[in-house]
Parts: C-alpha cells; structure tokens; sequence
C-alpha cells in the first residue's frame, strides 16, 4: 500500500504499510531502546538491535509515572545518549509509555512505534500525543513527540484475543458515525487509518471535535476501572452515554442512540457498564473534570452524526444523565447524591425482610407510610447498623407521602421518619398526584402546591424529592420545580414509552415498580431471551428495565439473583421485547 507522509509544524512522520516489521527495526541506525508488549515478545520474538530491551505490561495502569522513572532511570545507567532511538511494540498504552520517555528524556530523542492491536493501529499510534497516567486520571501528563515512522504490519492483528479486535473496532465505529463511512465494509480499518492520519496532517494537536466523541466518559470509566474495562470498551460506552446526552438536549433523534446499539452488538462491544465496588459515579464524575476536555471549569462535548465541528459545554444535569443511561448498577442526582438501581420494596414484607435484603446486599430501601410497617423497618435496619453490617450513609431510604397528608407535608416527613429512626430520608416521594379526605379520594391534587412544599424539605429532612405515579400532564405542572426521580408502573408489558421519553428529555430519573407482571414472567419470547442466556424470564425482565431505569423489588426467594441479574442483551433481544407492550393505558 502506498505510504501515507504527514506534515506538522515540525517534522515528518511517516506511516508505513510493511510486511517485514523486524527488519524495518533492525535497519535503524545507533542505539536502540526498545520497548516491547510482553506477549507480542512471546508470540513473535525480539529484533536484533543493539541497546536496551524493556518488557512492558500492556495494561493501562502501568503507564505510570513509577514506571516512567524506572525505565529512564535505567536509561540513565546504561548511558543511552540524545542519538538514541526509541521503539515501541505494542497497543496504546506501550506507546504513550515510549512515546513519553522519547519525547522528554534529554529534552526528546528519536521515536518510532510498531502498533500490534487494532485499537493502536487506529487510534493510539496515529497520534502525536504521548501522555502517562497520574492518581487525578488518564493521562494527566504528555508531551508532543511525532514519530519518526508508524509501522502497520497487519497481521498482527490474526493472533489478537477476540476481545482486543472489539475493542480496537470503538475506534472504527466512531469515525464511522462521525464521517458516514461503511463501519461494517471489508476497508473500515485502512479508511479509519486515513481518516486519522489526515486529521492527524491538518490538526497535529488533535483539537478536532471528532477525536473527543465518547472520550470524556470513556477515560473515566476506562481510568477507574483499571482495565476491567478496556479503552475501546469504554469509550464505545461513552459514545452511547453523549448520544443519550445529546438526545436529551435535542440536538439528534433517537436513531442515534439505536445506531451506536446495534454495531456494539455486531462487534461484540459492552452498552454498559457497573460500577461495582470499584468506584462510584461521583468518582467518574470527578475524572471528568480532570479531563483535557474540560475548559474554564466546565466539560466540553461533542455529538456524533455531522455534528462533530462543534462542542458544547454540557452541564452536571446533562453528564448525570448520560452516566444513569449506561450504568447498570447505580444512579446520580442533580444534587451528585447516589443510589443503587436495585431497591427492595417494602410493601407488604413480613417481619425480617428488610434485615436479609441489608444483609444480602441490597442498599436502597423503598418504603411509605401507607405500607403501615415503618416502625418495624427502622428496627431491622438500626439491627444492620448495630451489627456492623452498613453504616446509615450506606443506604438510600426513599420514603412517600400519602394522599391525605397534602396539607401536612413537613409533619408527615417528620413522622416517618421518627417511626423508622433514620434521621432523614434520601429521597421523598409524593406518592400519587390526587387527594384523599378521610380515606376517600377527593379528586386531583394541587401537584404546584404540595411539590413546592416538598421542596422546602430538601437539604433538611431529605437530600432529593420527587414524585410516584405521575404522568405527562401532572409533570408539565412541575417540570420547573426538578423533581429528581419518577416512580412508576414499568415492566415488559406496560412501558410507557412515552412517559419514559418525557422524563428523559427533562431529567427526571424514572424508577420502575411492580416489574416482575405475571403475564410478562409466562411470555413465550421472554422465556425464549432467557433460554438463549441460559437464566431466567424473572432476570430478562430485571435487565430490561435496568437498561431504562432503576427499579425496586419484594421477592424474598430471589434476592441474591436481583442483584446479579445484569445480562447486557442484543438489540434484537430488546425489540422482540419492546413489541410485548400490551397495555398502554396507567392503572390508576
């Protein structure tokens, strides 16, 4: 193939399409520091150059400053001078290591790299940025240093693991969307190449909005993570939170957000991901805005789709909203509160429940006065805490307000919360949009009235407040007024698509109840989905709405299953499901 000559504003580098990698680095003249991935060494052996030979971990976390200063401090004893050249032979995160030792050790020697996996043939290696990572995040600390040549030798790619050929395609699908090429066609890779190299000619400081599509959440994720998720992974997961984002914000429909699905599912790459016991979501949020993205104190983004020429300065709201788009296991507020997406209801559970829910692992409790078993909540979650099992900050104890207390707001909060002896609630709800007087229901109630009541309680009895069982009309009466969360009727066979997408487009988080409907539990494709994951209809179901919203669960017999029930389905999988919806009109 024809040799590809990029131009900066210093000097040339070149890409070079060769089928003999070994004697192109064999041929360089004068000492040689070679820095090379552990496995490729293995699989492929080592060049016969004269000078250093480094084995390096191709993991993320080792490009560090600990081992920066180790390989040069090594380079210091052997007397490598400012003629030397050095190489690297690996994927992105040798490179970024080698490219930084060359671009700072005497003030910068000579640098070629041999990409190995598709990621760094696409991305990382056709790149002047070299940078290591610090504890603030992913490459906190870089230079420019151009490579003298960027040597592409194909078949590296036929003994790269299954996962690091999807991870390497995040890259493909980006510049995919971006420039409206084929991402499926047999020349995606050497036309994702050239799409970067002449970005690469015309922008040698990679300023363009398309080269930070996704990246704002995928090097959170990717950093936090410490390669549980890959960098391809991650920022294909980030390319689906921005296009949730930006969906939200009006600036694309909804095709995007099913385009960026259904490729993630034909390259084998993750639409989400969880945060486990690894970190929280204030933890991405807070690598975020370390990230080089971030100008005057704000995050810049970019949108996919010919919207790339532009960034836009996207607000905690917006960001919040993406990342409860693509995390499996937890939730964040307006206000950076935190919940876990899976609730144990409390209606309705006999003595016990609570206490084995706590123990089990659940964090986020979902309770009412109208359940009339709050005092007996509050002693088994104080046994928990007195046991040593959580601490209260630990959990997310979401109370409601009944319908005949709308004249009551703050006595009624404060009643519960006495009666379960928890000092506060995480979140209160008003538990219906309508008005009882002496059990009887009166009519619809004053939303304006009673919301704007609640809200007086924020920061004091309750750090977020929101609604339960509203619809379209009742919101527009307090969109303004931000209610944090809505609880609703959601399962495979009552969606409320609608309802969902107002919330959406308004941030208000939606948490689904009741989602485990027995007509959805004894429906042939949902039995068919399960069978093909070798798992239940009951964990189909909790996937699926985990994939909309969070959610709050009773089964006493399933528990340990709920919180591990977080398969990531095709989107054939979810359209088979999406056609069950069966009812489309609320319960009232």
């Amino acid at each position: 193939m024809d040799i590809k000559i990029l131009r900066t504003v210093s000097e040339p580098c070149n890409i070079v399409y060769t089928k003999d990698w070994k004697h192109e680095i064999e041929n360089i003249v004068g000492t040689v520091v070679l820095f090379m991935d552990r496995r490729v060494r293995e699989i492929y052996g080592t060049p016969k150059i004269e000078g250093l030979v480094f084995d390096v971990e191709a993991k993320d976390e080792c490009k560090n400053i600990e081992h920066y200063t180790r390989f040069v401090h090594e380079m210091n004893t052997h007397r490598i001078d400012s003629y030397a050249t050095v190489v690297s032979i690996g994927g992105g995160s040798v490179s970024n290591l080698a490219g930084f030792i060359a671009g700072t050790y005497k003030r910068g020697i000579r640098f070629v790299t041999v990409p190995t996996t598709l990621l760094s043939m696409t991305d990382a290696c056709i790149s002047y940025k070299q940078a290591i990572n610090t504890a603030c995040g992913k490459n906190q600390i870089g230079c420019y240093k151009v490579p003298l040549y960027i040597y592409i030798f194909q078949p590296f790619l036929e003994t790269l693991e299954k996962r690091f050929i999807s991870d390497g395609y995040a890259e493909v699908i980006k510049h995919g969307i971006c420039e409206n090429f084929d991402i499926e066609s047999d020349d995606c890779i050497s036309k994702t190449i050239l799409v970067k190299s002449e970005h690469l000619k015309n922008d040698p400081f990679e300023l363009h909005p398309i080269l930070m599509y996704g990246h704002q959440y995928g090097h959170a994720i990717e950093y936090l993570s410490k390669d549980r998720y890959y960098h391809g992974e991650s920022v294909n997961i980030g390319m689906i939170a921005t296009s949730h984002v930006g969906y939200a914000l009006g600036i694309h429909g909804v095709g995007l957000i099913k385009k960026h699905k259904t490729v993630s599912d034909t390259f084998n790459l993750p639409k989400m991901f969880s945060c486990g016991t690894d970190f929280t979501l204030n933890d991405v949020m807070r690598c975020m805005y370390n990230d080089k993205s971030v100008k005057g104190g704000h995050v810049y983004f970019s949108f996919g789709e010919g919207l790339v020429n532009d960034v836009q300065c996207v607000h905690d709201e917006s960001i919040h909203h993406g990342l409860n788009k693509v995390c499996l296991d937890r939730m964040i507020f307006r206000n950076g509160y935190e919940m876990h997406k899976i609730a144990f209801g409390t209606c309705d559970i006999p003595a016990g429940g609570v206490y084995g829910a706590i123990k089990t692992g659940y964090r986020t409790i979902d309770c009412a006065s109208f359940y009339g078993n709050e005092r007996m909540i509050g002693r088994e979650i104080s046994l928990c805490i007195e046991e040593g099992i959580c601490e209260r900050k630990d959990l997310f104890i979401i109370g409601k307000l009944w319908n005949d207390q709308h004249e009551r707001v703050e006595e009624a909060c404060r009643e519960s919360i006495h009666n379960m002896g928890i000092g506060y609630f995480d979140m209160y709800l008003m538990h219906w949009p309508v008005t009882y007087i002496e059990g009887a229901r009166v009519g619809e109630a004053d939303v304006v009235d009673v919301f704007t009541k609640m809200k007086l309680l924020e920061g004091t009895l309750c750090n977020n407040v929101g609604v339960s069982n509203f619809e379209i009309e009742h919101l527009e009466k307090i969109v303004h007024l931000k209610p944090a969360m809505n609880q609703i009727e959601l399962h495979p066979h009552f969606q409320q698509r609608d309802l969902v997408d107002y919330c959406d487009t308004h941030f208000i988080n939606v948490m689904a109840y009741s989602p485990m409907s027995l007509t959805a539990i004894a429906d042939e494709t949902i039995i068919s989905i399960a069978g093909k994951y070798n798992t239940t209809p009951h964990a189909i179901i909790l996937s699926w709405v985990l994939h909309t919203a969070a959610l709050t669960v009773k089964s006493m017999h399933h528990q340990e299953e709920n919180l591990t029930s977080m398969h990531i389905m095709t989107e054939d999988d979810f359209d088979a499901i999406e056609e069950k919806n069966i009812r489309t009109i609320q319960k009232r």
